[in-house]
């Protein structure tokens, strides 16, 4: 996410690290969408999609590399989700 200078956010693929299944297999081959909208003042919505049940973590992080929010940590089917993500209590800048 970074902070477009008048007050909004923007968050771009590249700043999700991957969706993980269960804690040995790391899945290649999954679809995360752009976010919507984007930019975003305070909140954005996340769709991705599973091609087989497992474990899903979909985490944010700053721009020095720390996590600053997990969105999902669960088990999950195969499908399509959407997450709603919040950043009204981050501070503006590049995640």
């Amino acid at each position: 996410m970074s902070n477009t200078g008048d007050g909004t956010n923007r968050l771009s693929k590249d700043s999700y690290k991957q969706i993980v299944y269960n804690q040995n297999i790391v899945i290649n081959s999954y679809d995360l969408a752009q976010n919507y909208p984007n930019p975003f003042n305070p909140s954005t919505v996340i769709k991705y999609q599973l091609p087989e049940q497992g474990f899903v973590t979909l985490k944010i992080y700053d721009i020095l590399g720390r996590e600053v929010k997990t969105l999902v940590n669960e088990f999950k089917s195969k499908g399509r989700y959407s997450i709603n993500f919040n950043a009204g209590n981050l501070a503006s800048g590049v995640y």
